[in-house]
């Protein structure tokens, strides 16, 4: 949504408004108490004298993580020589188990392997509409297995 300005002054306190007309965002005049709300979202929040758990994470994955995990990318999970068993295991017994009629199954294996490796395994996971308890399993077997990124 825009918002059309109505006039531009600057006063003593040096407050600018803009041009008749001006279409600027409709957050201008939230977006101190919007940056806040950002703030607490990606660090947390004061609450019982104690900072809350943040609501967002603050990385894109789990590359980086002290361990591995379902929320490290394919790529990434495939350069560890026990992670690639896990995955490739996980791949192997999802191969056997669907039909290859879709897109994926025109695609060779290396341009599977360039295609899946921003991918996280989570986002893989629930593509392939894995039940959550098995997630958990494989995320426990990675957790085992030292990042060493």
């Amino acid at each position: 949504m825009k918002m059309k300005v109505q006039s531009i002054t600057i006063n003593e306190e040096r407050n600018v408004s803009l041009t008749p007309g001006m279409t600027i965002c409709n957050r201008v005049p939230h977006w101190v108490s919007d940056s806040i709300e950002w703030l607490k979202d990606m660090f947390g929040d004061f609450g019982n004298g104690e900072m809350t758990k943040p609501m967002c994470p603050k990385t894109l994955n789990g590359n980086h993580g002290e361990f591995l995990s379902v929320d490290c990318t394919m790529g990434h999970l495939l350069k560890n020589p026990a992670s690639a068993e896990i995955v490739g295991t996980m791949l192997h017994k999802a191969g056997e188990n669907k039909d290859n009629t879709g897109m994926a199954g025109n695609l060779s294996k290396e341009q599977m392997q360039m295609m899946m490796q921003n991918m996280t395994l989570r986002e893989m996971l629930q593509y392939g509409q894995v039940p959550e308890t098995v997630q958990e399993q494989i995320n426990a077997q990675l957790m085992s297995i030292l990042n060493e990124y």
